[in-house]
């Protein structure tokens, strides 16, 4: 989760149920966190941690290119809003922050994307937030308006946040929401 020592995010329940399902595939996950950091002030396009967001990216996608290895994305999975979530104000502006966050990801990856564009795969933020209602119900809205958007409702699934911090799910959750995220991956690539 990058803060806090032998801490992991849903990356590891992806790469295991990925692994498990493409024996022959290498796949490549890059992880990018920023705790603490909001769509509306950090993550908007042209703000500091989208722009870190997309460096680290490209970095990322840079290095494989030097290996000479081929890829495309086909998945980006999105677990933030917390922060959004604790006012109103930040909270009522998820849905179009958002849409344009996810577009002009799109446009800018669209070259090395799978044909149609990657999956965006964005799980609900836990009720300990004063307005996670909100929140989620943007990111709802959001894949049933935008193409290949998948709303994961974590809540509904019994996910548990560490007792010692309501941000983050404990270990085994955390390995869940990553089998959920490789569940669609797998269920939507083969559409």
């Amino acid at each position: 989760m990058g803060y806090i020592e032998g801490a992991f995010g849903p990356e590891l329940g992806m790469a295991e149920s990925l692994s498990a399902t493409y024996k022959d595939e290498t796949i490549y996950i890059i992880k990018y966190a920023c705790g603490g950091h909001n769509l509306y002030n950090d993550f908007y396009p042209g703000n500091k941690s989208y722009e870190g967001l997309v460096a680290w990216i490209d970095q990322s996608l840079e290095i494989l290119k030097q290996q000479g290895l081929e890829y495309e994305i086909v998945a980006f999975a999105w677990m933030q809003g917390e922060s959004d979530a604790i006012n109103h104000s930040t909270a009522s502006q998820y849905f179009e922050n958002e849409k344009s966050f996810l577009a002009s990801l799109r446009q800018r990856y669209d070259s090395v994307s799978l044909p149609g564009g990657f999956f965006f795969l964005d799980a609900g933020i836990s009720a300990n937030w004063k307005h996670y209602t909100v929140v989620n119900n943007a990111k709802y809205k959001l894949s049933n308006e935008l193409q290949r958007c998948i709303f994961i409702n974590s809540n509904a699934l019994n996910l548990i946040c560490q007792t010692n911090d309501k941000a983050h799910l404990d270990a085994s959750s955390m390995l869940k929401l990553g089998q959920l995220f490789a569940t669609q991956v797998e269920l939507h690539i083969k559409q």
